[in-house]
C-alpha cells in the first residue's frame, strides 16, 4: 500500500510540474504576441525552452513549442507571414563573437604558457650548473685540487668530473692513453676525421665497432633544455689555444688563438655539452695573467696516470683569494654558431666533455667561431660560482674581440668595450683583488 501511495504521489508531482511549465511557456507566448518586436523575441525566447525540452524529453517535446508558435502567430515589421516554428542554435553573429572571444583568450594564455615553459627550462639549466659546481667540490674534496683546465693532451676539466655526475661508466670508457699527443687522435675515443668529410651533413658513416667510443653518448646534466638539442648540433669544439705555448696551452705545434673543431665522422658521435669551464682572461696586463680564472693549463696527464707520467693538477680553492662567492667556475655555451657556412645554412656548435676552458676575452654570444659563453635564454647567461651558487648575468652580445684584428693577437680592441667586459674579467679572475660590480 505504501508503494502504491508513493507511486501516485510521484505521478501527481510530475503532472503538477508539467502543468506549471506549460503555463510558463504559454505566458511567454502571450508576451511575445503583444511585443512590438515580436518576431525577434519569439526567436530568442523560444530557443532556450526548446533546448531544455529536448534534453528532458520525458516532460516536453518539440511539438509543444511548435503548437505554441501556431497559437500565437506574429508578424514582423516588414509584413512577412507569421512564423510557425522555433529555432535552436547560434546565429552567424553569435558564432563570430564566440570565435573572437576564444581567439582573444588564446592570445592571452599562449604567451603565459610559453613563459612558464621557459621558466621551467631555466630552472633545469640552473640545476645542471649546480650539479657541475657540486661535482667540482666533490673532486676537490677527494684530491685536494681541481682538475686542470687544459692538460698535456688538451683534455678539459668536465671529463674528470663525470664520475661525480653519475657517469662513472662514461669516465671508465674514456681512453687516457698517453701515447697520443691529443685525446681526440685516439681511435678509441673518436673515429678519425676523413678528408672527404664535412660539417653540414653526415657524409661518412660512423665506423663500428666499437659499440661506443670513449667520448660518445649523451649526459643529461650537460644539456640545457633551451639550447639546440644534441641532434641539431653539427660539430663540437675540441679545444682552443689562447696565450703562450707551454704556458697557457700545450706546446703541441698549434699556434696561439687557434680553435680546433671535430670533423666528419667524429663530430656526429661526440658528447654535446652546453657548459664550459671559465678560464678568465689570459691577456690583460701584457699577458701577466692578472685575470686568470679557476681553470688553466697544467703540464701533465688527466685520469689514471701510468707510472712515470706526471699528473695534471689544477688550483686549490685556497688559491682563490678574491672569494669563492665572487669567482665564476662554469658557464653556459648554448648559443654558439659557427658562421663559416654556406648561405642559409647554420652550423651549430657545442662543447664536449673534454673541451678545454674558455676565456672571456673572446666575448659573449659571438656568432663567429663557436667558442664563447652564451645562452638561448632571454637576455641572460647562467654561471655557477666557486661557492656553488648559480646566478644569471646580463647577456651583452660580442663584448670580446671584434673586426679589425686580422692577426688575432692584438686584444686592445675589446678592452675598450666598457664596464661589462671589465666586470666579467673581475668575476673570472681568482686573485685580481678587484671588487666586481652588480651583474
Amino acid at each position: 500500500m505504501q508503494t502504491k501511495r508513493r507511486f501516485k504521489e510521484t505521478q501527481r508531482t510530475k503532472k503538477t510540474r508539467f502543468r506549471k511549465r506549460n503555463l510558463v511557456v504559454s505566458a511567454i507566448g502571450v508576451l511575445i504576441h503583444f511585443s512590438r518586436f515580436a518576431s525577434d523575441f519569439q526567436l530568442f525566447l523560444f530557443s532556450a525552452p526548446l533546448c531544455i525540452c529536448l534534453k528532458q524529453r520525458r516532460d516536453c517535446h518539440f511539438g509543444m513549442l511548435a503548437k505554441l508558435a501556431i497559437v500565437f502567430p506574429t508578424k514582423d515589421h516588414s509584413g512577412r507571414p507569421p512564423r510557425t516554428y522555433a529555432r535552436c542554435g547560434f546565429s552567424i553573429v553569435e558564432l563570430l563573437v564566440v570565435i573572437s572571444i576564444i581567439g582573444i583568450l588564446v592570445s592571452i594564455v599562449l604567451p603565459a604558457v610559453q613563459m612558464a615553459r621557459e621558466a621551467a627550462r631555466r630552472t633545469q639549466c640552473k640545476k645542471n650548473l649546480k650539479e657541475l659546481g657540486l661535482a667540482a667540490h666533490n673532486f676537490h674534496e677527494t684530491f685536494q685540487y681541481l682538475p686542470a683546465g687544459t692538460d698535456i693532451q688538451n683534455i678539459g676539466p668536465i671529463l674528470s668530473l663525470t664520475p661525480y655526475l653519475d657517469q662513472k661508466a662514461y669516465y671508465d670508457g674514456f681512453s687516457f692513453d698517453p701515447n697520443y699527443t691529443n685525446w681526440y687522435q685516439n681511435p678509441l675515443n673518436r673515429p678519425p676525421s676523413q678528408p672527404t668529410g664535412g660539417l653540414l651533413f653526415p657524409n661518412i658513416p660512423v665506423p663500428r665497432p666499437p659499440d661506443r667510443y670513449g667520448a660518445e653518448g649523451t649526459i643529461p646534466a650537460l644539456v640545457c633544455p633551451s639550447s639546440p638539442s644534441p641532434d641539431q648540433i653539427t660539430t663540437v669544439l675540441l679545444f682552443e689555444n689562447r696565450g703562450i705555448p707551454g704556458v697557457n696551452f700545450p706546446p703541441d705545434g698549434y699556434i696561439s688563438n687557434y680553435n680546433i673543431f671535430s670533423g666528419d665522422p667524429g663530430n656526429w658521435v661526440l658528447t654535446r655539452s652546453h657548459y664550459a669551464a671559465v678560464g678568465g682572461d689570459w691577456y690583460y696586463g701584457n699577458g701577466d695573467g692578472h685575470y686568470l680564472g679557476m681553470f688553466r693549463y697544467s703540464p701533465g696527464y688527466s685520469g689514471p696516470v701510468p707510472s712515470g707520467f706526471q699528473q695534471a693538477k689544477g688550483i686549490r680553492f685556497s688559491d682563490v683569494t678574491d672569494g669563492l662567492s665572487s669567482t665564476l667556475m662554469f658557464g653556459e655555451t648554448g648559443a654558439n654558431m659557427y658562421n663559416y657556412s654556406t648561405p642559409n645554412q647554420t652550423i651549430w656548435t657545442s662543447m664536449t666533455t673534454a673541451t678545454t676552458q674558455l676565456y672571456f676575452t673572446d666575448g659573449f654570444n659571438d656568432n663567429c667561431c663557436g667558442n664563447t659563453f652564451g645562452a638561448q635564454h632571454t637576455n641572460i647567461i647562467h654561471f655557477v660560482f666557486a661557492d656553488g651558487h648559480v646566478a644569471a648575468i646580463a647577456n651583452t652580445p660580442a663584448v670580446g674581440i671584434g673586426p679589425g684584428d686580422p692577426g688575432d693577437n692584438d686584444y686592445s680592441q675589446e678592452l675598450t668595450e666598457g664596464p661589462v667586459f671589465f666586470n666579467m674579467l673581475r668575476l673570472g679572475g681568482i686573485s685580481d683583488g678587484e671588487i666586481p660590480a652588480d651583474y
